[in-house]
């Protein structure tokens, strides 16, 4: 199974450049795996800025919501994955599905790689939602969690800064 580094954060808070920049410090096959489905223009500019980011790093792309461990993933490869909360809301909302779910995704692709930096969002504003989002949130708390004990390194980035809070981040490969 490969190694699985999380990066946690809030929104706008560097895990993606951080997660881009470290993923391209490995030498050999990367993939690239984003999850978002755009639902709003919003997301078609989240999506554009990230792919606009991305070019020209060398990433082989896959943009699929869900189900990401059916992905022809090469063994021993480096694989980014943008992120869980648009994975767990695709399986949650769109498929009827749980964390559990997500997580046999996310192992899916461990089986496959050699090492798996995942990107997730760890703060939430629960204030004005509804019954629905709420029950989401909570779902992506108890993932985010089973995540970081999973996880050989788990960085929560504070203020556009990486926090190591387990592990140790790999040196070049």
């Amino acid at each position: 199974m490969g190694k699985l580094i999380l990066i946690a954060g809030e929104n706008s808070s560097g895990k993606s450049v951080f997660a881009e920049n470290l993923i391209c410090g490995f030498h050999g096959q990367k993939y690239y795996i984003a999850t978002m489905i755009p639902a709003a223009e919003e997301n078609e500019a989240r999506i554009r800025k990230h792919r606009e980011r991305r070019a020209g790093m060398g990433f082989t792309d896959f943009e699929k919501g869900s189900h990401i461990r059916e992905l022809p993933v090469e063994p021993g490869s480096y694989v980014l994955l943008e992120d869980v909360s648009n994975l767990l809301a695709n399986i949650i909302f769109m498929e009827n599905g749980s964390p559990e779910d997500a997580l046999a995704d996310i192992r899916g692709v461990l089986a496959k790689c050699g090492i798996c930096v995942a990107v997730t969002i760890s703060r939430f504003d629960w204030e004005g939602t509804d019954e629905g989002t709420r029950d989401y949130i909570r779902q992506m708390k108890e993932l985010n969690e089973r995540l970081a004990e999973l996880a050989d390194t788990y960085v929560v980035m504070e203020n556009g800064t990486p926090i190591v809070k387990k592990g140790e981040l790999p040196d070049a490969v």
